[in-house]
């Protein structure tokens, strides 16, 4: 009894102890770590992919006349070359066809439709507003509308040079000139010539042939042959591919041949005394690079001459002697100076 006892008192003791015993403090919760959020991967814009300049060039003979087309399309290749760009042609091109091309090549979204020939004029002109989006270019005389830019020669300046140039080496006095028709552009021509040949000579004729079409080098070169039978002994010739004939028909007739457009040296050197070059690749250069730039004026005609480089004379062969070389370069920079009228383009100067 007395053993239960203290086992009773032993146990309420331990039981006052522990409730006098210092509460447990509960845990401290911890703060929790901000986590730095991570660093954004760098978005890197693909470049956008540049858009090539679409450009169509129309000629109305073809590209391997050895002249003036030949020229505009090595120009295109040039500039397909230099800037990327994404180029069509198409050579050959007659009046009656024209418009469909230059719609065409509209409709399929071109930037630049050129058409490389005096003769399109017009049919650019009635064709462009009708596609307003779209830039047009002509070698021609007139820019009607404002999506367009006609860019040409004067046609007659490096014209005149050589008809200095003939009119000191002539024998006889007469010059045969074969051009392709007796236009306005064309009697402009005739009429350098023999303004140009007038200073030097005031004795001379012009006997003026016109072939019809610019592709013509057997009827071109029979011209030649008559004209030359009856007394010139010098043949110009201006037409297309008939130059060629010309100059042929001189070769054949042992006669001094004064070429176009390009160098034709080299069809008879020793006769070709030098040719006028028009530089016709200077045409498709500016309309592509003004607009490149967008530093050209459209609905403008610019007229480029001898002062603009775009008309000058072939180095000259060795039977030019030196006198008529000083002659041409003071003819040359009389030009510059603005000292030369235009000749006119209604009728013959000797009528």
């Amino acid at each position: 009894m007395k053993k239960i006892s203290l086992l009773m008192m032993f146990v309420l003791l331990v039981s006052v102890l522990a409730a006098c015993a210092p509460a447990a403090e509960p845990p401290v919760a911890e703060e929790p770590v901000a986590e730095e959020p991570a660093a954004e991967e760098p978005v890197v814009e693909e470049p956008a992919v540049e858009k090539p300049l679409r450009v169509a060039m129309i000629f109305n003979t073809t590209i391997k006349d050895g002249g003036y087309a030949q020229a505009g399309y090595e120009a295109l290749m040039a500039l397909k070359e230099k800037y990327n760009l994404e180029v069509s042609f198409q050579e050959s091109v007659g009046d009656a066809t024209v418009k469909d091309v230059l719609r065409s090549y509209a409709a399929d979204d071109y930037d630049l439709v050129y058409a490389h020939e005096l003769y399109f004029t017009d049919a650019v002109n009635e064709v462009a507003p009708e596609f307003p989006d779209v830039k047009f270019g002509v070698t021609g005389y007139m820019a009607g509308s404002p999506n367009v830019v006609a860019l040409d020669a004067t046609n007659w300046e490096g014209v005149y040079l050589a008809g200095v140039v003939a009119g000191m080496l002539t024998e006889t006095n007469k010059i045969a000139m074969v051009t392709v028709s007796q236009s306005p552009i064309a009697l402009k021509m005739v009429n350098a010539m023999y303004k140009g040949a007038l200073t030097q000579n005031p004795d001379v004729e012009i006997l003026h042939l016109f072939t019809g079409s610019f592709d013509d080098v057997v009827k071109a070169k029979e011209m030649a042959t008559a004209a030359i039978k009856d007394g010139a002994d010098i043949v110009y010739g201006n037409a297309g591919m008939g130059t060629v004939g010309a100059i042929e028909a001189a070769k054949e007739n042992n006669t001094f041949a004064i070429g176009s457009s390009v160098d034709r040296n080299s069809l008879a050197p020793e006769l070709v005394l030098t040719s006028n070059i028009l530089d016709s690749g200077r045409y498709i250069t500016i309309a592509v690079e003004g607009m490149i730039n967008a530093d050209l004026e459209w609905g403008q005609v610019y007229v480029l001459g001898v002062k603009d480089g775009v008309e000058f004379l072939a180095p000259f062969n060795n039977a030019v002697p030196q006198e008529v070389k000083d002659a041409v370069e003071q003819a040359t920079q009389d030009m510059i100076d603005g000292k030369v009228e235009p000749p006119p383009s209604d009728k013959y100067m000797w009528e």
